[in-house]
């Protein structure tokens, strides 16, 4: 599992980055993005993310871990919801987006840092 946390990290990482070069790029000069374009981004950073989150959730012994990952999945839950409830195009929810995928792989850094620390005492 640690070697999982490690590649999954780095792949949120890569996923990121190519996500936010594929948004700048595809900027419009008036500062606009199309928002096709932008769900489908969303959509491949996320999706990684649920795959993730599936393996995670059933290969933890460690409930701590399993609270704060649920508690993250309740969140983008609830987030996705109201964003699919209302009108998605127009919802200010969808700018969340990102913020979630940042957030999720903030939440594996600090994963990694804490077992690493564990380990080295």
């Amino acid at each position: 599992m640690k070697k999982f946390k490690k590649i999954d990290f780095w792949i949120s990482i890569i996923i990121l980055l190519v996500g936010a070069f594929i948004l700048l790029s595809i900027l419009n000069l008036d500062g606009h993005i199309d928002t096709t374009i932008y769900l489908l981004v969303c959509f491949f950073v996320g999706l990684w993310h649920v795959l993730s989150m599936i393996v995670h959730l059933f290969s933890f012994n460690n409930w701590q871990y399993k609270i704060i990952r649920l508690t993250y999945t309740l969140i983008s839950a609830f987030i996705l919801s109201i964003a699919f409830t209302s009108s998605f195009m127009d919802s200010n929810y969808i700018y969340l987006l990102p913020a979630m995928a940042i957030f999720y792989t903030a939440l594996c850094g600090v994963e990694i840092y804490k077992k690493s620390a564990i380990e080295n005492e």
